[in-house]
């Protein structure tokens, strides 16, 4: 009987993993034909499936992030493959982006506002902690 009955317990148990990311987010603006460093940011964060979590420069650019595992036929739990979605927001600037890459790899994403001699740079890389 006991035995059903930590089976039973078991098989109603979920396995939640959580992804954390790894993240360096730089603000650059081009003067007199050299490129100035604004605002860095470097940070390790746990961030969800449904909710985007909120980062901020001091040069009021926001950063947006949401995770999941991508489900594998293959194996059974969380895959290696993470979907990562975003946006960066700024007085100047709202563009959204997705990512599909493997735990421990790092994926870069460059935002360009020419007519501002401006960039902003993201490099994200996914890991379990």
């Amino acid at each position: 009987m006991i035995k059903k009955f930590l089976l039973l317990l078991l098989l109603c148990l979920n396995t939640y993993a959580t992804i954390f990311v790894e993240v360096v987010m730089t603000h650059e603006k081009d003067f007199e034909g050299q490129t100035i460093l604004m605002s860095e940011l470097h940070f390790i964060e746990n961030i969800q499936p449904e909710k985007m979590s909120r980062f901020v420069m001091k040069s009021k650019i926001d950063l947006l992030l949401s995770g999941q595992f991508v489900d594998s036929e293959e194996i059974y739990g969380p895959g290696a493959m993470v979907k990562i979605e975003g946006r960066v927001l700024s007085k100047t600037l709202s563009k959204s982006f997705q990512l599909n890459l493997k735990l421990g790899t790092e994926g870069d994403i460059v935002f360009s506002e020419p007519e501002l001699g401006q960039k902003t740079k993201i490099k994200i890389k996914p890991v379990v902690h």
